[in-house]
């Protein structure tokens, strides 16, 4: 993840994109929750 917080930092001069991107990671357990979509199965139901 350093890599990715370095590039984007460089690309935009500042900290706020990655905020950004790890905010909307926080949010995806919720999101396959309400889809219907179990990350630890192969089955969906």
């Amino acid at each position: 993840m350093n890599e990715l917080y370095t590039e984007l930092y460089r690309a935009y001069g500042s900290a706020n994109p990655w905020r950004e991107l790890t905010e909307l990671f926080d949010y995806l357990p919720l999101a396959a929750v309400q889809h219907n979509v179990h990350p630890f199965s192969d089955s969906r139901r």
